[in-house]
């Protein structure tokens, strides 16, 4: 773990009644595995307990994110937050089925007393989930540590477009998804299921709802 940069910050006071401002500039790295370094700049200013970020920016090798906000001691932090990821697979190298890709996002944060939250927009990019890649849509994600909940009603991949609704109980994994497929070449049907697509032709669509953990 490294941890280096600068901050200049003028106030006055002390406890509830100090005030001021400055500006924050810091390179750290929390987990050296990743090779991520991690630098984040921000303008802040003090005053009734009350720290407000007008302005910041984080960034590292696979994410760029800016937004504003502010801090309190007994609500912790809440704003806005918008940035996108250039490689999701190096975001994300442990999740349990591979992940690629690029994505976009914008939307409301909070780290609360009761753990952090999102509630907005995601938008993938040529992404890949497991098997299948070359995926694009937009989806509306609402998270807390106990749920995230998904609205995606328009993705596509060479072979297949589909949208989805459902939720996905963190504690225990417990998936709920509805699908609405609206078209699934039979051929990419046959190449997700692991079995022979050279006898396959035309394509389906369907509903269908996923369940279990």
């Amino acid at each position: 773990r490294r941890l280096g940069g600068a901050a200049r910050f003028e106030g006055a006071g002390f406890g509830a009644a100090a005030s001021g401002g400055g500006r924050l500039n810091v390179r750290f790295a929390l987990d050296t595995s990743l090779e991520e370094e991690i630098a984040l700049e921000a303008d802040v200013a003090l005053g009734d307990g009350l720290l407000t970020v007008g302005a910041y920016r984080v960034g590292t090798r696979s994410l760029e994110a800016a937004g504003s906000g502010s801090w309190s001691r007994a609500a912790g932090f809440s704003g806005r937050i918008a940035g996108s990821v250039a490689d999701l697979r190096r975001l994300l190298p442990d999740a349990p089925v591979t992940i690629g890709g690029k994505a976009s996002f914008e939307g409301e944060v909070g780290l609360l007393p009761g753990g952090p939250k999102f509630a907005g927009s995601l938008r993938l990019a040529g992404a890949a989930i497991g098997p299948v890649g070359g995926i694009d849509g937009d989806a509306k994600i609402d998270a807390d540590p106990g749920t995230v909940r998904l609205v995606a009603p328009a993705i596509s991949w060479p072979g297949a477009r589909a949208g989805a609704t459902g939720t996905l109980d963190v504690p225990s994994g417990r998936l709920d998804i509805a699908a609405v497929v609206e078209r699934l070449e039979l051929r990419e049907a046959s190449r997700l299921l692991g079995v022979d697509p050279s006898p396959a032709g035309g394509s389906l669509e369907g509903r269908l709802r996923v369940g279990g953990t």
